[in-house]
């Protein structure tokens, strides 16, 4: 730059000075990945494509040199990348991070029927919920709560919504028991009948041990 007074004298020019070229701002991040939450896991993940010297924020946090985010709640999200110039990009196209499935409550269940002396099997009922399916020892889900003509032998019943994937802790075990044993039909004889001198007889049976008659 050079300086001119009114007389005309132009003085000679300053120390030169350079404009750079605009610094150049980053391209909008390039989602690569985006994990959502699941039956286990509440939050998700989305990570972009990295590229070097950039570092990257979501919804306008702060700046990491990690492309990736995790621990994110259900909503929606964009993330920018800023250079070492502090030029900041775009947002990159919106991701939505979904609700967790919903997983029942653990079922509440117990032996309504065990076995009886006419009936091998037993019945175990589930505490039932609207909406909620069950399934017995990993067996296909039902809507209802009542498993019959069970054998001997332990259970239990895990549930999930219906149409749902998230499947419940499963219940505490149920054991439905044996049978009670039914002892052989008895073998009688008339030992003794009545005599001219008794009236009245006497039958045995041939006995077992452990049972009475």
């Amino acid at each position: 730059i050079k300086a001119k007074n009114e007389a005309g004298c132009v003085s000679s020019a300053s120390d030169k000075v350079t404009i750079t070229a605009q610094p150049n701002t980053p391209n909008a991040p390039v989602i690569a990945s985006t994990t959502q939450p699941t039956c286990t896991t509440a939050t998700g993940t989305i990570s972009v494509t990295e590229v070097a010297g950039l570092q990257y924020s979501i919804n306008g946090g702060a700046y990491q040199t990690s492309g990736t985010f995790s621990g994110l709640v259900a909503g929606d999200y964009t993330i920018t990348a800023k250079n070492a110039d502090g030029c900041v990009s775009s947002a990159s196209d919106k991701v939505t991070i979904t609700a967790q499935p919903n997983t029942p409550a653990k079922p509440v269940a117990a032996a309504s029927q065990q076995p009886t002396c006419e009936s091998a099997t037993g019945t175990i009922t589930v505490t039932t919920s609207e909406g909620v399916e069950y399934s017995l020892n990993g067996g296909a889900y039902q809507t209802s709560g009542t498993f019959a003509d069970l054998a001997a032998g332990d259970y239990t019943v895990t549930a999930r919504f219906v149409g749902g994937t998230c499947v419940s802790a499963p219940s505490e075990v149920v054991t439905i028991n044996e049978q009670p044993n039914t002892p052989a039909k008895p073998v009688a004889a008339a030992s003794q009948q009545p005599t001219c001198e008794s009236a009245t007889g006497t039958i045995t049976v041939t006995t077992s041990e452990g049972v009475e008659y």
